[in-house]
């Protein structure tokens, strides 16, 4: 969004005008208050994008008038990054699931025992598991559907007899059909597959549910 901002006038992004955009909330700044960034209202106030023409302020000014209109905000690496990290704690916190479904050693690294260098891998588990086809349609389905999976049941560990209750959810739903029916592979707790047979009804939590192929 920058580059295609700024475009040829990079040389005039400073500290200020980048400060200014990032706080910029495009469903609340109104269109005068961006015209005073570019031209203020007291004569010596700071502006952003400096050392511009007339011409070249009136393009910046529309360019940024755009992305209000479309609602996009202007973005830092260290904003970026720090959704990102929230988006993997939670993603992580899915994937990291389905190992401790066989393997008692992965709920080790899962509940924070043991040194992170010595928690066992969730690639290692699930490749041992399934093969490496196995791991890769199972990630994938987790990169698709993890917003979905989070939100159901979080908060509750793998070996809590409620936990099993988020199969009456679609998006685990189709997880465990995979993994338990059409792969015919036994967890270790014995109450995930009679209560995964016993569902009969269940809850699309999100009407974006994407569902891939993990037949392999």
């Amino acid at each position: 969004m920058w580059t295609k901002c700024v475009g040829e006038i990079k040389d005039s992004v400073d500290s200020f005008t980048v400060q200014t955009l990032m706080k910029m909330d495009p469903t609340e700044i109104g269109l005068e208050t961006v015209k005073t960034w570019f031209w203020p209202i007291q004569e010596g106030d700071t502006r952003i994008f400096p050392g511009l023409d007339d011409k070249q302020t009136k393009t910046a000014y529309h360019q940024v008038i755009v992305y209000k209109d479309r609602q996009r905000r202007f973005r830092s690496l260290k904003s970026i990054a720090i959704d990102a990290r929230v988006t993997l704690l939670r993603f992580y916190n899915v994937i990291e699931q389905i190992p401790i479904w066989f393997d008692k050693e992965a709920a080790k690294g899962y509940q924070g025992g043991g040194a992170i260098t010595n928690r066992p891998r969730v690639e290692t588990t699930l490749i041992g598991k399934f093969g490496v086809a196995g791991y890769a349609a199972i990630m994938c389905y987790v990169v698709a559907n993890w917003d979905s999976m989070y939100e159901t049941g979080k908060g509750v560990s793998c070996d809590e007899k409620s936990y099993t209750l988020r199969f009456k959810h679609s998006v685990w739903y189709e997880l465990g059909k995979t993994i338990f029916l059409q792969w015919n592979m036994s967890p270790r707790f014995p109450n995930y597959i009679p209560d995964f047979q016993a569902v009969k009804e269940f809850k699309v939590i999100s009407q974006n549910l994407i569902i891939i192929d993990l037949i392999t």
